[in-house]
């Protein structure tokens, strides 16, 4: 438990107490944005919501401890508050990034799969499958736009979930527990379903 009491909201300071936060966030924003922009260099992540991360653990630190606290709290601060707000926009849980060889996402032709391969068209037109045909046709390429519109590590489950591996090994290859990989595996089903209307 912290020694430290929780970060205070606005309307709980006093009309001092504000100003003298203020005054202190003004004068050390230039840190904390060029801590925001040094952690981000490279992730392809908007500078804003950085700087507001950055901004948001500013504001945790001064209030905290008051606008006389030491920059180094405020830095570490800041630190912590933008790497929280990139782990909670990362993809991949924080183990599999750490480990060696990190997670491949898998792509339809390590699978065998096709994604524009549906049943020949060349039916004359008199075939009475003809229409059950183009119904499937119309599915299949719905299903195939909805699994795009997925995130990659969600279509990664799902096609590898199709292809045949049991939850344990799709959670081993990707990095994730069983529990996740049952979790995204939903989540993509009814997000499947509701594209293609099933």
């Amino acid at each position: 438990m912290s020694e430290y009491p929780p970060a205070r909201k606005p309307s709980e300071l006093t009309p001092a107490e504000r100003a003298e936060v203020a005054a202190a966030l003004l004068a050390r924003w230039p840190m904390a944005r060029r801590i925001a922009r040094g952690i981000g260099a490279g992730v392809p992540v908007p500078r804003a919501e950085l700087e507001q991360a950055a901004l948001i653990g500013l504001w945790d630190a001064l209030t905290r401890r008051g606008p006389t606290v030491p920059d180094a709290y405020c830095r570490a601060r800041v630190r912590g508050a933008v790497r929280d707000y990139l782990r909670g926009e990362d993809r991949l849980p924080r183990r599999a990034r750490e480990r060696p060889g990190a997670p491949v996402l898998v792509s339809f032709d390590e699978l065998g799969l096709t994604p524009g391969a549906l049943p020949p068209a060349d039916l004359e037109p008199t075939d009475e499958r003809l229409e059950a045909l183009r119904h499937e046709r119309a599915r299949w390429r719905a299903i195939g736009q909805a699994l795009a519109r997925l995130a990659p590590r969600d279509a990664s489950v799902v096609l590898l979930r199709l292809a045949g591996l049991r939850q344990s090994d799709v959670g081993e290859r990707l990095g994730i527990s069983n529990v996740r990989v049952s979790q995204i595996e939903s989540r993509a089903h009814r997000a499947i379903r509701a594209r293609v209307g099933l």
